[in-house]
């Protein structure tokens, strides 16, 4: 029992710093992805897109006839 006692705070600590790090490594995998998504132009909406080629095809880009 002496034995199980003397080990028993180091194994611990031990997994919880394997947790902490496992974290740290998959937090660290994604904040590549994440920055490069956050400086990246945003979509329009496929909306949006669709009203710009309708306007383009009429022949009338800002709405104005002349």
């Amino acid at each position: 029992m002496k034995t199980f006692k003397f080990w028993a705070r180091p194994a611990i600590f031990v997994a919880f710093w394997i947790a902490v790090a496992a974290l740290t490594l998959s937090e660290l995998a994604s904040i590549g992805p994440s920055l490069s998504a956050a400086g990246a132009r945003p979509r329009r909406a496929p909306v949006a897109r669709q009203l710009t080629l309708a306007r383009r095809q009429a022949g009338g880009g800002s709405g104005h006839d002349r």
